[in-house]
Formats: structure tokens, C-alpha cells, sequence
């Protein structure tokens, strides 16, 4: 055990740094969960070889690069608490991702995120109340506990379960759902805590670190993202009693993405992928489709919708041309025969200089001059939504958040 503290506590201990992203155009680095539950973490669970996750994987090879939740956090705690043995398990299981990652490293497209803030840390429970949700997630925690009784309940008592699951996805915002099967229920309080705990610690890091980004992982979490954008609201302390409002201005589609199994693929053969002059090609068209956008969103207001159709049309030329390259080069025999949907969330607001405190007149300064907020989730999305702000104080705020999928509402 004294090795490994002695690891942790080296000054020399690198392999979690990284240098600070070239903003000089719009990047993105998505972040990747660390949560048991999520299937969308860069790694395969519970193999020898592990192999990339195939959504990591088109999120590797779309993107400027991959940012990781700090493994090295679980490690601490265990060998804080005295957990000899768990904190060595993890130390192995650690060193041997990391050996397998170190292409990546290697090839500077993946960086490690050390926040982890806790469901009670200000911006995540600010993200969970908007919603009516506890940091102790009660109302999950509780269907767990009925769920495991379930036919314990009277049919009267089970049928009222079911509704009461029908309801708390209709007061989330989510689209209605009707249960008869009280396991689909059952799987839906779980997917719908697991939405919420994956999108509450996303906006807490990203608004703490403004060098990685959101990543959407699915329709539900979208659906929340757009809630709480458009929930949110500025005060701008130069005109008084003036509001202004983060707004989600679309989910516009990067086209239909070729895809591939991670599985198959050693590390070194998906850096190598990456690498390709198409996929390199598809990140430039993309790098200058995102920078134009952000000028257009923030020039007009009133132009936006035009601004993601014609961000739109681009990517979709360029997913075509991309499709074409794969379909031509020594990549075709690595690829699937299906594509997958992928697009950006596009959120944008104008943003003050501070606040007035309403109940003295006082102008208050929020963070690095970004506009301070009426509510707790506001001013989440307002600190998120400001670490890519241009370098005028006064200019429009836009940012865009990674999404895999179908977006919500489009077939």
C-alpha cells in the first residue's frame, strides 16, 4: 500500500495532465463518463481487452479530442478511507487501462479531467432541484425500495405505482409514457436517474473546466438539456430590470457518421483511423462550419434557424464526402454497414457584465465578468455557457454540446 500512496503523492506524476486547448477556433473535447452505469464510457466493461466504446470511438474520431474523468479520485478516497485492498485494485486496474490508452496519450487526443464534484456541490444540485430533485436522489432511491417489494402491493397499490412513474416523467418534461409492465416502468425510473445524475456532473465540470464539453447520450438527456437552457435566465446590470435568456437555438446534425466496432479495433488502429485524410478532412469541414456558426448565432438573433440549416447542409456535404472517402481507402474493411446519426446542441445568450442585487441596487461581479443569475440552475448554464465566450465582456455567449443519435422529436 505504501507504493501506491507514494505514487499518488509523487510530484512527478504526469499522466493525468494536460496543456490548455488552442481556442483560436472553436474545439471541442467531449467529456466521458466515469459512472458504472454508463455504457458510454471509453472503455468496453468487463473484458481482458477492453477496446473502445463504439460511441467513444465516433466521438474520437469527430472530435478535436476525449477528455476522462480522473481515475485516480476513486483511488484517493478508498486509500483515505483505509480500503488497502480497494485502493490497490484500482491502482492495477488503472495501470492497465492506462496501458492500453497510452496510444491515445500518445497521439495527445486524450486528456483527464480531475473535477469530480458530488451530487451536493452547488451545481449539481442546482441542476437536480431545478428539476424537483434531491441531492440524495430520494425519489429514485424510493421507487428502488417499492420496486423490490412490487408484488407485495395490492393490484390497486401496484397500479398506482405504475401511474406514479407515468407521472414523474411527465413533471421532468420528459415525453409521456404509459407502464403496464412494471419492469419497462422499473427501467425507466433507473434510465431517467441515470439521465440526470450523467447530465447534472456533465455542467458541473464543464461550467468548472470550460476546456471539455457536454455530451448528449441519448433523447432524454437532450430533452433535460433543452429544459434547463431555456429555464434559465440573465439579469443584465446595465439596463435595469432588463432579462435577457439562455436560449437552445437547435440540434443541428453532423449527417450520418460511418461507423465501427471498437471491439475489432486495437488502439493503435483507431488512432490510426483517426489519422485518416478523410476523417482529418470531415474535423476541418466541421472546425469551420462551428466557427462560422458561432459569428452567424451571435450576429442575429432573428437568424439563428437559417444559421443551422446552413450548418446543417455543410456537415451533411461533408458526412457525404467523408462516407465516400472511407468507402474508397483500406478503412472500408473496418467499417460498418450502418452510420450513425450524430449532431452538436447549439445554446446561446447575451451575456452582462454583473448583476444588480434587487433588494439593495448593489452591482454585484460574477466570476470572470459573466452575468450573474435569478436562480441556482441559471447561473450553472450562465457559467457553462460563458467559458466560450469571445473576449468582449459584452458579446453574445455561444456554445455547443456533442450529441450522439437521433435527436429528440426527429425520426
Amino acid at each position: 500500500m505504501e507504493d501506491v500512496i507514494s505514487v499518488l503523492e509523487a510530484d512527478d506524476w504526469d499522466v493525468t495532465s494536460r496543456s490548455l486547448v488552442d481556442r483560436a477556433t472553436v474545439g471541442m473535447w467531449p467529456l466521458l463518463s466515469h459512472h458504472p452505469f454508463n455504457p458510454h464510457g471509453l472503455l468496453r466493461p468487463g473484458r481482458k481487452r477492453h477496446g473502445i466504446a463504439d460511441d467513444a470511438l465516433t466521438l474520437l474520431l469527430l472530435y478535436d479530442g476525449l477528455a476522462i474523468a480522473d481515475p485516480l479520485v476513486e483511488i484517493r478516497e478508498a486509500a483515505r478511507l483505509g480500503d488497502d485492498l480497494r485502493a490497490i485494485k484500482l491502482f492495477k486496474r488503472m495501470m492497465f487501462i492506462y496501458a492500453e490508452l497510452e496510444p491515445l496519450f500518445e497521439a495527445g487526443v486524450l486528456a483527464v479531467e480531475h473535477a469530480r464534484p458530488s451530487l451536493k456541490s452547488g451545481d449539481r444540485a442546482a441542476v437536480l432541484a431545478h428539476f424537483g430533485i434531491d441531492p440524495g436522489m430520494t425519489v429514485f432511491t424510493n421507487f428502488e425500495e417499492i420496486f423490490a417489494g412490487y408484488y407485495a402491493f395490492s393490484e390497486t397499490g401496484r397500479e398506482q405505482i405504475l401511474r406514479q412513474c407515468e407521472e414523474l416523467i411527465v413533471l421532468l418534461g420528459l415525453p409521456p409514457q404509459r407502464f403496464s409492465d412494471p419492469r419497462v416502468a422499473h427501467a425507466a425510473m433507473r434510465s431517467t436517474a441515470q439521465a440526470l445524475l450523467h447530465l447534472s456532473w456533465q455542467l458541473a465540470v464543464c461550467t468548472d473546466d470550460p476546456e471539455v464539453d457536454v455530451v448528449l447520450l441519448n433523447p432524454s438527456e437532450e430533452v433535460l438539456f433543452r429544459e434547463l437552457v431555456n429555464s434559465s435566465s440573465l439579469v443584465d446590470s446595465d439596463i435595469a430590470g432588463a432579462t435577457t435568456h439562455t436560449e437552445y437555438v437547435g440540434m443541428a446534425s453532423l449527417g450520418d457518421i460511418p461507423s465501427f466496432d471498437g471491439m475489432q479495433l486495437t488502439v493503435d488502429e483507431a488512432v490510426t483511423i483517426r489519422r485518416d485524410d478523410s476523417f482529418e478532412l470531415f474535423r476541418g469541414h466541421l472546425r469551420r462550419a462551428l466557427d462560422d456558426n458561432r459569428t452567424a448565432v451571435a450576429r442575429d438573433r432573428l437568424e439563428r434557424e437559417r444559421a443551422v440549416k446552413e450548418f446543417e447542409a455543410r456537415m451533411n456535404d461533408a458526412a457525404k464526402e467523408l462516407a465516400v472517402g472511407i468507402r474508397s481507402s483500406s478503412l472500408k474493411r473496418h467499417a460498418r454497414d450502418r452510420a450513425l446519426p450524430a449532431g452538436v446542441a447549439i445554446v446561446a445568450s447575451a451575456v452582462a457584465g454583473g448583476v444588480t442585487d434587487p433588494s439593495n441596487g448593489v452591482a454585484v461581479a460574477v466570476g470572470a465578468a459573466v452575468a450573474a443569475t435569478l436562480t441556482g440552475v441559471a447561473e450553472t448554464i450562465g457559467g457553462w455557457l460563458s467559458g466560450r465566450r469571445g473576449q468582449e465582456p459584452r458579446s453574445i455567449a455561444v456554445r455547443y454540446a456533442a450529441a450522439l443519435g437521433r435527436p429528440a422529436g426527429r425520426l
